[in-house]
């Protein structure tokens, strides 16, 4: 038998997704995988890499926060930084919040 959901649960999470629902998500077209196929091939970066790249570029973004991409890099416009936190952590430093798996 499943537990009856708890009502300040259940409005919590509808607060989060009302939060969330204002956000522009960028939602990848057959056009958009195309593309990300040729950075991938051009650029030697995974698939995915490559689709998040493109996606940021089409939602406006000109930096790119990532913990495993190529810091520096820049990609049709995008320039790609590693995040202060990763830098620290992987110098051996525990900035706050960051946990290292």
């Amino acid at each position: 038998m499943q537990r009856p959901e708890n009502s300040s649960s259940m409005r919590n999470c509808q607060t989060k997704v009302q939060v969330f629902a204002k956000f522009h998500v960028a939602e990848p077209t057959v056009i958009d995988i195309l593309a990300a196929i040729d950075i991938h091939r051009l650029h030697s970066f995974s698939f995915w890499d490559a689709l998040i790249v493109l996606m940021a570029k089409q939602a406006g973004c000109r930096v790119l926060l990532s913990e495993d991409m190529q810091n520096g890099r820049e990609i049709d416009g995008v320039k790609i930084v590693q995040s202060v936190s990763v830098r620290q952590a992987r110098r051996g430093e525990n900035p706050v919040g960051y946990v290292r798996h």
